[in-house]
């Protein structure tokens, strides 16, 4: 821009200095111009703007989401060059990225700008306007404007379908309002069965009512209280590498997914960006959009760990099964085991197998976790 303005100084004193030996009206008019007219354009500088940003709601991983960018000149002279800076941040991964567009603005008027962005990584996507700098015809002087406008869109995750294959057996739990199907047991408050009595069986299982009505001793065989539910945790907390936060969440995702396919309502929950815990029952396949929007939100975290928040608000784990999804072993996992099965799904780690804690470790690769993760026991 130094150069511009040495231009121009050259320029007015060539002008002045033909006027002073040839001193007419068309020299003057020459002077006149060369020093007004960049004048004119410094006015330019001083004229109210206004933006606006629109995106298009959602868009897949590698594709082109496109953006409108209107910008508004409110003064009566031309704003020769407009420059704005326009921070697209993933909330999900913490990455941002600042785009650039340009162009010029007539007087009194709004014209829109079209422009497109490709995002690598599944998150909610931010845009906002952080600044704009105007600049005179000749681009002698640029000034910094401030003009606030924001947006923002999805890009969703690219879900893979595990084959989530049910445990054999279920945990018992004397809390659990569900009854086992398959098995008696001694909680009196369900009936698992009514059958005639056999020699052994206790006198407080004896149905009296219907046995005088049948003229049959019969019994009643007690339920058996167990829980089958699955609890699925995100740790937040973690490596800031944005390939593994994005990983992380697609395997939460696509694991969620895949247990609805299946007809299998569970839990899903994650420390939010305040630290507290956040928890939601799923058990229909469209369910899944607003926890996605949900979970598309989510900052990663310095630290914290969901099973020490997990386990401070629920001390008696109530789930035959918990799958904790994280980049990092979370601190106080060995406290979620309390006679169910704990397994973490660690992504970029050595840790494979039983552990001394009780839990039981799976480890995957940001860039080829569909094939160690093909299938899981739940």
């Amino acid at each position: 821009m130094w150069k511009r303005r040495l231009i121009w100084a050259l320029t007015v004193v060539l002008t002045a200095g033909l006027y002073f030996f040839d001193n007419h009206a068309g020299t003057l008019l020459l002077l006149l111009t060369s020093i007004l007219l960049p004048l004119a354009g410094f006015l330019a500088l001083l004229c109210p703007l206004s933006a606006g940003l629109t995106v298009q709601r959602a868009a897949g991983k590698g594709q082109l989401a496109v953006g409108r960018l209107s910008l508004k000149n409110g003064g009566i002279l031309p704003s020769a060059r407009v420059r704005l800076d326009i921070a697209c941040r993933n909330l999900r991964t913490g990455q941002c990225v600042t785009e650039t567009v340009k162009g010029w603005l007539p007087p009194r008027r709004c014209r829109e700008t079209e422009f497109t962005l490709r995002c690598r990584h599944c998150g909610r996507i931010r845009l906002e306007i952080t600044g704009v700098t105007v600049c005179d015809l000749f681009g002698l002087v640029k000034r910094r404007r401030a003009c606030q406008a924001g947006a923002a869109f999805t890009v969703l995750p690219d879900l893979f379908e595990p084959e989530v294959v049910p445990e054999s057996s279920a945990v018992s739990l004397p809390d659990s309002d569900t009854y086992s199907a398959d098995r008696p047991g001694s909680d009196p408050g369900e009936t698992f069965a009514v059958r005639e009595y056999v020699p052994g069986d206790p006198l407080r299982t004896i149905h009296w009512k219907l046995s005088e009505k049948t003229d049959r001793l019969m019994v009643r065989e007690f339920g058996q209280p167990v829980v089958n539910e699955v609890l699925l945790l995100l740790e937040t907390a973690g490596k800031k590498d944005a390939a593994v936060q994005d990983a992380v969440t697609e395997v939460f995702a696509s694991l969620s997914a895949a247990l609805l396919t299946r007809g299998c309502a569970h839990q899903v929950g994650w420390q939010g960006e305040d630290g507290a815990l956040c928890l939601q029952t799923l058990a229909q396949p469209e369910e899944l959009g607003p926890m996605l929007e949900e979970l598309l939100c989510l900052p990663p975290r310095e630290d914290g760990s969901v099973a020490r928040c997990f386990s401070a608000q629920s001390p008696h784990c109530g789930f035959a099964h918990v799958l904790v999804v994280a980049s990092r072993v979370p601190a106080g996992l060995r406290e979620l085991v309390s006679g169910n099965r704990v397994t973490l799904l660690l992504c970029g780690g050595g840790t494979e197998g039983l552990q001394p804690d009780g839990t039981y470790a799976v480890s995957f690769d940001a860039g080829d976790y569909e094939r160690t993760l093909g299938r899981l026991e739940v």
